[in-house]
């Protein structure tokens, strides 16, 4: 076989590894308009590929029409294609590392009315201490950034009181959010079950 065009079935073998790897990486669909889009994800790193392929490929051309007289192993063309497929690897990881933070930092309901602020979960914990102890168990407590309570049920500045949250709408009125299934779906695409808005955390047993 000539090494033209075994060059040449090689290159589509790269392509077709990095295209592949890039194809994985689908953000969820929460991602912001200033959060990497999905396109770029895949074209980064296959730029990088093209180019890679497009030299070796160039080299021997030229070596088959005598301008580059010192053949090209065909091992050393084998390591070169394996090392161009491991960093267009590590560049789609990168990348989708990159979205999918951009992707964490924008998860929280929005807040139903202007002016509130965010109080922080030890604030919270005062009053639920079953919730907050078994939501610091989970997996929401350990994302960077933080999936925490204010994230679920809104800024806490103007429900926070104990007598506007025992009154479930005062609490309402105040900026206290009851997140359904389709907030959660945000993240949970492919593993939702109706049961998991239960599982989020421990509840206080009814009185």
């Amino acid at each position: 076989m000539k090494r033209t065009t075994f060059l040449i079935l090689l290159a589509g073998l790269i392509i077709l590894a990095a295209g592949c790897g890039a194809k994985e990486a689908v953000a969820p669909e929460a991602v912001e308009p200033d959060a990497p889009a999905a396109n770029e994800v895949e074209s980064a790193p296959l730029e990088e590929v093209a180019e890679a392929v497009e030299g070796v490929a160039e080299e021997a051309v030229q070596a088959e029409a005598g301008e580059n007289p010192i053949p090209i192993p065909v091992k050393e063309v084998v390591d070169e294609a394996e090392a161009v497929v491991e960093t267009a690897k590590e560049a789609v990881a990168e990348t989708v590392t990159d979205a999918v933070a951009a992707v964490a930092a924008k998860i929280e309901v929005a807040a139903t009315k202007e002016g509130l602020a965010r109080i922080g979960d030890t604030k919270c914990k005062v009053c639920h201490k079953i919730q907050h102890a078994s939501w610091a168990e989970s997996s929401h407590a350990g994302l960077d950034p933080v999936l925490d309570c204010e994230s679920c049920h809104g800024p806490g500045s103007a429900y926070k009181k104990m007598s506007i949250m025992k009154n479930r709408e005062l609490a309402l009125a105040a900026g206290l959010v009851l997140p359904e299934a389709g907030f959660c779906q945000n993240c949970h695409t492919d593993d939702w079950d109706d049961g998991m808005l239960e599982m989020a955390h421990e509840h206080k047993p009814a009185s």
